[in-house]
This record gives structure tokens, C-alpha cells and sequence, in this order.
């Protein structure tokens, strides 16, 4: 919206503005991923050509790693869980299909998300700066201040979140991408890119 707004005051109209905004958007995202996806092609290539052998090398591990007496009181626990979820397999399969079912409306649900946000900003961005006249008509004149007051903070600490989480998520990726390149890690760019998507959540992030 602070974009819409000074671009109000150089005399660009606000549908004119939101059409540009929303290009400029699009066309960010366009170069964006045109640059980036040949890369985490090539890099995730390479992460299942070698997911064989690093699998190879984790079983190795925990298998040396049983010869430490401490830790071979701890096999047999490890077996019996092992043994018990494929014991626990067949039962997943049967119960595969509604699981399916539900991906299936999760899907749905994001896909109307992804197409109805678009709109809603466009409107949002249009006629948001009129929401205090439409008030005036439903709010009684002595809670008019009080409700415009809330308006104003609610917008300014939703704005204020989206922007922070936002510069908090970049930051993180180009941190770690940096940092798992100085160290020489494999797939340094998609491991950063999860890291930076995921920081959203907090705790999975």
C-alpha cells in the first residue's frame, strides 16, 4: 500500500499503480526463477545420483557405531522399532487411500488460495484506504476515532510482520548460502532455499 500511495502522488492512477506493482512482481519472480532453477536442477541431480551412496554411508556409521558397548545396549530397542513399523506398513496401506483423499483436498484448498490472494490484494489495494468512510456509515460518531485508531494499528502490525518475516527469510537464506559456501557443502543453494521457505514456520523453519 506505500507503494500505491506515492505513486498516487506523482499522478499515477491506483489501478495504474496495482497493474504496475503486480508486474513489476511477476517479473521479479519471473527473472528470479529462470536464474535459480537451472541451478537447484543441477544440484538436486546431483544430491539423487549421490542419495545411494551417503545412504550406503549412514548404514556403515550405525553399524560401527553398534561396536561401542554403550551403544549396543541400545540395538536390539533400534530392531524392535524397525521390526514394528514394518509391522506397521500394511496397515498404512490400507488406510493409503483416504490419506490420499485428504492431500487431495489440501491441495484444492492451496490452488483456491494461490489464485483468490491475488484478487483480494487487487481490491485490498484498490478501495482499502476507503474502509474508514464505509465505518462512518456503521460506527456510531462517538466510537469513530477509536475504530479508526484500530484500523490504522491493525494495518501497521500486519504490514510491519509480512515485511519482517520477509527480510528475516531472505536474510537467513543468503547467510546460509554463504556460509555452506565457504565451508564447500554439497547443495548449498537448495539447502538454503528450505531453510529460508521453512523459517516461516517457526519451529520447522
Amino acid at each position: 500500500n506505500p507503494v500505491i500511495n506515492l505513486m498516487e502522488r506523482y499522478n499515477i492512477n491506483r489501478i495504474w499503480g496495482i497493474t504496475i506493482l503486480f508486474l513489476g512482481i511477476i517479473g521479479m519472480i519471473t527473472i528470479a526463477v529462470n536464474l535459480l532453477i537451472p541451478i537447484v536442477s543441477f544440484q538436486f541431480d546431483r544430491l539423487m545420483d549421490n542419495f545411494p551412496n551417503y545412504l550406503n554411508k549412514l548404514t556403515s556409521f550405525a553399524n560401527n557405531m553398534m561396536h561401542i558397548p554403550f551403544l549396543s545396549d541400545y540395538y536390539s530397542q533400534i530392531e524392535k522399532a524397525v521390526t514394528g513399523l514394518q509391522e506397521k506398513i500394511p496397515t498404512f496401506a490400507d488406510g493409503l487411500s483416504s490419506k490420499i483423499r485428504v492431500f487431495a483436498e489440501a491441495v484444492v484448498n492451496i490452488t483456491v488460495v494461490i489464485i483468490t490472494v491475488p484478487f483480494v490484494l487487487f481490491f485490498m489495494l484498490k478501495d482499502g484506504h476507503r474502509f474508514k468512510e464505509f465505518s462512518n456509515k456503521i460506527v456510531p460518531p462517538k466510537f469513530r476515532k477509536d475504530v479508526h485508531d484500530l484500523l490504522d494499528k491493525m494495518s501497521e502490525q500486519v504490514g510491519s510482520y509480512i515485511q519482517g518475516q520477509i527480510i528475516v527469510s531472505f536474510c537467513i537464506g543468503i547467510l546460509l548460502f554463504i556460509g555452506y559456501s565457504i565451508i564447500g557443502l554439497d547443495y548449498a543453494l537448495i539447502l538454503a532455499s528450505i531453510a529460508a521457505v521453512t523459517s516461516v514456520v517457526p519451529y520447522l523453519g
